[in-house]
């Protein structure tokens, strides 16, 4: 049942046709974390 909402917002931003980048940070190991934050920093850049 994880990401329940997440999925849902996604089907109704797509009818929509919005197209809104949506990602979880994985702060559990630093690596991902960073590898996250970076992903977030390159899509800021890019609007």
């Amino acid at each position: 049942r994880s990401g329940v909402f997440i999925k849902a917002l996604m089907e109704e931003l797509s009818k929509r046709k919005l197209k809104i980048p949506l990602r979880g940070i994985r702060d559990s190991a630093p690596a991902t974390l960073e590898e996250d934050l970076d992903w977030l920093e390159e899509t800021l850049a890019r609007t």
